[in-house]
């Protein structure tokens, strides 16, 4: 199967992940950001394999779409059916967002993306496989700006003593502030500043649970996992 080659551009940001998956575009990057974070997924690549589609004059065309997921397996089966994703800017030019200020590829055609993913799902399905399109809307979220925050405490930091303490501080099935934890946990600055990142450690390993989808800060309710 023919590698495809991730070319360079002037508009769009390219690179390599952490896990030397390649990206075209900043918004292809943050996606992988948002698989990486997920407890969920056991390996990802990108998409290699040409779809075959015909638009409306009968015209062979072919389809490479971005990303392949899979996910762990939970007593032999996985928790998610491996998916094939197609990340897709909103193009609204009027969206106020960052991602959403980058040059738009003029030739994005909403009749060919129709027919093209029409065929990427068929085949998906014929191999028991999911096809999904992920808009920008859905990727740069708070949630987006939270994983981003605590990617560099799940793949940098590390877990001491503390941490127990901090977990043997809650109660089961109680949610209090993150800022109460940590004002109960230290008993002055210095002591509550070096608690700071053993607590965001946890979360990001999720043995501390919050609500990730609101806005990253002290009055967030943090607790033991459900």
């Amino acid at each position: 199967m023919v590698t495809r080659k991730i070319q360079g551009s002037p508009v769009n940001v390219t690179g390599v992940d952490p896990y030397d998956v390649e990206y075209e575009s900043y918004l292809e990057e943050c996606f992988l950001d948002l698989v990486r974070f997920d407890h969920r997924v056991d390996d990802f690549c990108r998409w290699e394999e040409k779809i075959v589609w015909y638009d409306d004059n009968k015209k062979r065309r072919t389809y490479t779409p971005d990303f392949l997921i899979r996910y762990k397996k939970v007593n032999g089966k996985a928790v998610l059916k491996t998916e094939v994703i197609e990340v897709k800017p909103d193009f609204d030019q009027d969206d106020p967002r960052p991602v959403a200020r980058l040059p738009r590829k003029d030739k994005d055609n909403p009749r060919e993306n129709e027919l093209k993913w029409q065929a990427a799902d068929r085949l998906c399905k014929s191999r028991g496989l999911r096809f999904l399109v992920k808009r920008e809307s859905e990727i740069c979220t708070p949630y987006l700006s939270n994983v981003r925050f605590l990617m560099a405490y799940l793949e940098r930091g590390r877990e001491d003593s503390r941490s127990e303490a901090i977990l043997a501080a809650l109660e089961p099935g109680v949610r209090i502030p993150m800022g109460d934890l940590v004002a109960r946990l230290g008993k002055n600055p210095d002591e509550r500043l070096a608690y700071r990142p053993l607590v965001y450690r946890l979360i990001a390993t999720r043995r501390l649970e919050m609500d990730l989808t609101e806005v990253l800060q002290d009055s967030c309710l943090i607790g033991l996992p459900r």
